[in-house]
């Protein structure tokens, strides 16, 4: 089984047709990378540090644990009233902490496949993009038939834990399995902008693409790795910006608006306000001052 493999078109029109061709399914769950990192694999931001630092079994378990704790002990100083709601209850937690940068066993993912464009295109300017992208109600079928008693909300449901500040899913020894997970109480800003969800998985070391390409089926309208092109980045952002998909955005904020700056200088030179701007004086320099 694999994922359909999407080759890199040469121009953005080439590669715009190609994703309206997959975004006929309005059921998509959708990742962006700038960069292959994990040449094939999708690891959560934890499991990339622990492979990183070559960390495993119950250390890996214990470090997970005392990062959770640790968020729940420095971050409701910084947290809106409604998202100090979402502490209450553990998948609403991690969520909570990979939203605002702690690492955890999530993998962030969006409804929308040009949201996931902006991601596969900001930045490593060097090397083709990708986006990950499958069919979210084809896949909550199959893992809600055969693990609907262990996924999160089910387990958090039956106050199945073994320590009440812990979600549920990190300290119960479950089946291997991958699900998605949304937000069910009050919603983040970002991650409303976003059209933000997320996968978990039951263990730590889940390869989460190998787990979805298992479960959904062998055929050309169910999974998909599309390559965007290092020679499409910049035209696709410029291209992206027009509809308003930008950091500013995403991220709305002033760091947002930082990070909309960053991307905008790096595709700036292809767009037309820009030329007409430094053919008409803001591109020349003045005398030099007087003595």
């Amino acid at each position: 089984m694999a994922w359909t493999q999407v080759k890199p078109r040469a121009t953005w029109e080439e590669l715009r047709d190609r994703l309206n061709e997959v975004a006929k399914c309005d059921q998509l769950s959708c990742r962006g990378q700038a960069k292959d990192f994990g040449e094939g694999a999708l690891y959560s931001s934890l499991d990339r540090v622990f492979r990183s630092t070559k960390v495993s079994g119950k250390t890996a378990i214990a470090i997970e644990r005392i990062a959770i704790q640790r968020f729940l002990q420095q971050a409701p100083n910084y947290l809106s009233v409604a998202e100090q709601t979402l502490l209450d209850e553990g998948p609403s937690l991690l969520m909570l902490m990979r939203h605002y940068g702690g690492p955890t066993r999530l993998l962030d993912w969006t409804e929308s496949l040009w949201i996931a464009l902006f991601n596969a295109c900001d930045g490593c300017w060097d090397s083709d993009g990708v986006i990950w992208a499958f069919r979210r109600d084809e896949f909550d079928k199959v893992v809600m038939k055969k693990y609907s008693n262990e996924v999160p909300f089910a387990l958090q449901s039956r106050g199945l834990s073994a320590a009440p500040v812990l979600p549920a899913v990190t300290v119960l020894e479950l089946s291997p399995w991958v699900c998605r997970l949304f937000p069910v109480g009050p919603r983040i800003p970002r991650l409303i902008a976003q059209q933000g969800a997320f996968t978990i998985g039951s263990q730590l070391g889940m390869d989460h693409a190998k787990f979805i390409d298992e479960v959904l089926p062998e055929t050309p309208t169910q999974k998909w790795k599309i390559v965007v092109s290092k020679d499409v980045k910049r035209h696709a952002l410029k291209e992206l910006a027009k509809m308003g998909i930008t950091a500013s955005a995403h991220f709305p904020g002033v760091d947002g608006v930082g990070k909309y700056l960053e991307t905008f200088t790096h595709f700036a030179h292809l767009d037309q306000g820009v030329k007409t701007a430094a053919a008409s004086g803001w591109g020349e320099l003045n005398g030099p001052p007087s003595p």
